[in-house]
């Protein structure tokens, strides 16, 4: 069985595999903390009331027929205040989830990740780090899929692989900043490739309505391929520790979201810091 992530096939239990999850660790802070780091990830399965979900997809599909839109862009704001979501982005659940994780309140970005992806669409390799790295290092993204996605419909894909290999990524291309830099985010179009020149492994799941999945800044992902006819409705929400300074682009009244058009190519600015030959050799291919 081959799925198809970004632009590649890759082979069911040998390049890709099953995430594991985390639902065990509830209520263990540090273990979750430390699950997260071993593994890039944490998959919840069930972690909002389901029906608070789908009421908020419903919601959002009447907004998308009123307004006449076929699709919606990650930084539509008026959507993304729609109550029936906010019940569910903002919720009390949430909130006290990661003051636990994080031993203390908890702050969200204003600013929410709201998006639909059509057939043929995909994310490509990124961290999200590059586009909002400005403030706090505990920033934690939550994925919610606002319905049950299935690999074919597009679902979230990690990579999982060695932690020496992943500290050269952050170390270059970890220190990107889209809008300083002037560059697109993705690093990569191709899973496939990333494995031959780092190897590990990448891992997806089915989710259904209710379930989430937390990642850091420093989690490569990307996402499975919607080959359906149906459209992929998710959205991006971030969590961070109330005490530390928050990136003043997805945060308050007056945030600026991006402020900069790509005008050079990922590979020709990482290829400077490149540090490893493993690291020139990928960033040759891009």
């Amino acid at each position: 069985m081959a799925v198809k992530v970004c632009k590649d096939e890759l082979v069911w239990g040998v390049e890709i595999d099953e995430m594991r999850i985390a639902n065990d660790l509830l209520g263990d802070p540090e273990a979750l903390r430390d699950r997260l780091e071993t593994d890039g990830y944490l998959l919840i399965r069930e972690f909002h009331p389901r029906d608070e979900v789908l009421a908020a997809r419903r919601a959002l599909l009447e907004a998308m027929e009123v307004n006449g839109l076929k699709s919606i862009s990650p930084h539509n704001r008026d959507l993304a205040r729609l109550p029936e979501l906010l019940r569910v982005l903002e919720s009390p659940r949430l909130f006290s989830f990661f003051k636990d994780y994080f031993g203390e309140e908890a702050l969200t970005f204003d600013e929410k990740w709201l998006r639909t992806v059509p057939n043929g669409g995909y994310t490509g390799l990124h961290f999200d780090t590059v586009y909002m790295g400005r403030g706090s290092n505990r920033l934690h993204t939550t994925w919610t899929p606002l319905g049950d996605l299935t690999k074919e419909l597009g679902t979230l894909a990690v990579w999982t692989g060695d932690a020496g290999e992943l500290a050269e990524l952050r170390r270059s291309y970890g220190a990107v900043d889209v809008d300083r830099d002037k560059v697109g985010g993705w690093l990569s179009h191709s899973p496939k490739g990333f494995l031959e020149t780092f190897g590990g492994r990448w891992v997806t799941t089915n989710v259904r309505a209710g379930d989430v999945i937390v990642i850091n800044m420093f989690t490569m992902h990307c996402s499975t391929t919607n080959v359906t006819d149906e459209l992929r409705m998710s959205c991006d929400i971030r969590f961070q520790p109330a005490s530390d300074s928050a990136d003043e682009r997805w945060y308050g009244e007056n945030r600026t979201g991006h402020y900069s058009t790509e005008e050079h190519s990922i590979g020709e600015l990482l290829q400077s810091s490149a540090r490893s030959g493993k690291m020139k050799t990928y960033l040759g291919t891009l």
